[in-house]
């Protein structure tokens, strides 16, 4: 995974990771009900499960990103002649 997005992972997952360890004291400490947690726990894996695929995804859109750039960049090397020919059109 690219240095940056796996920046965002760490740091989206720590926070998620984060909000569930304050519940699971809050419960220990009384303040939350157990049937509470167990729903905000579910959320929270569910949350996880749906940015883990999304920067998956993105990683993936990334790399093709930089593939097809690179080979574009080959090809703009290689290229000893005119990009682009204007199509004539009849008339004369």
């Amino acid at each position: 995974m690219p240095d940056h997005l796996g920046g965002l992972k760490a740091a989206g997952l720590e926070h998620a990771e984060g909000r569930s360890q304050v519940r699971g004291h809050a419960h220990y400490a009384g303040a939350v009900p157990l049937d509470l947690l167990k729903s905000e726990q579910q959320r929270i894996s569910d949350e996880l499960v749906a940015v883990k695929g999304r920067l998956e995804a993105a990683s993936a859109s990334l790399e093709r990103v930089r593939l097809t750039a690179d080979l574009a960049a080959q090809e703009a090397e290689n290229c000893t002649g005119p990009i682009w020919t204007p199509m004539r059109t009849g008339g004369g």
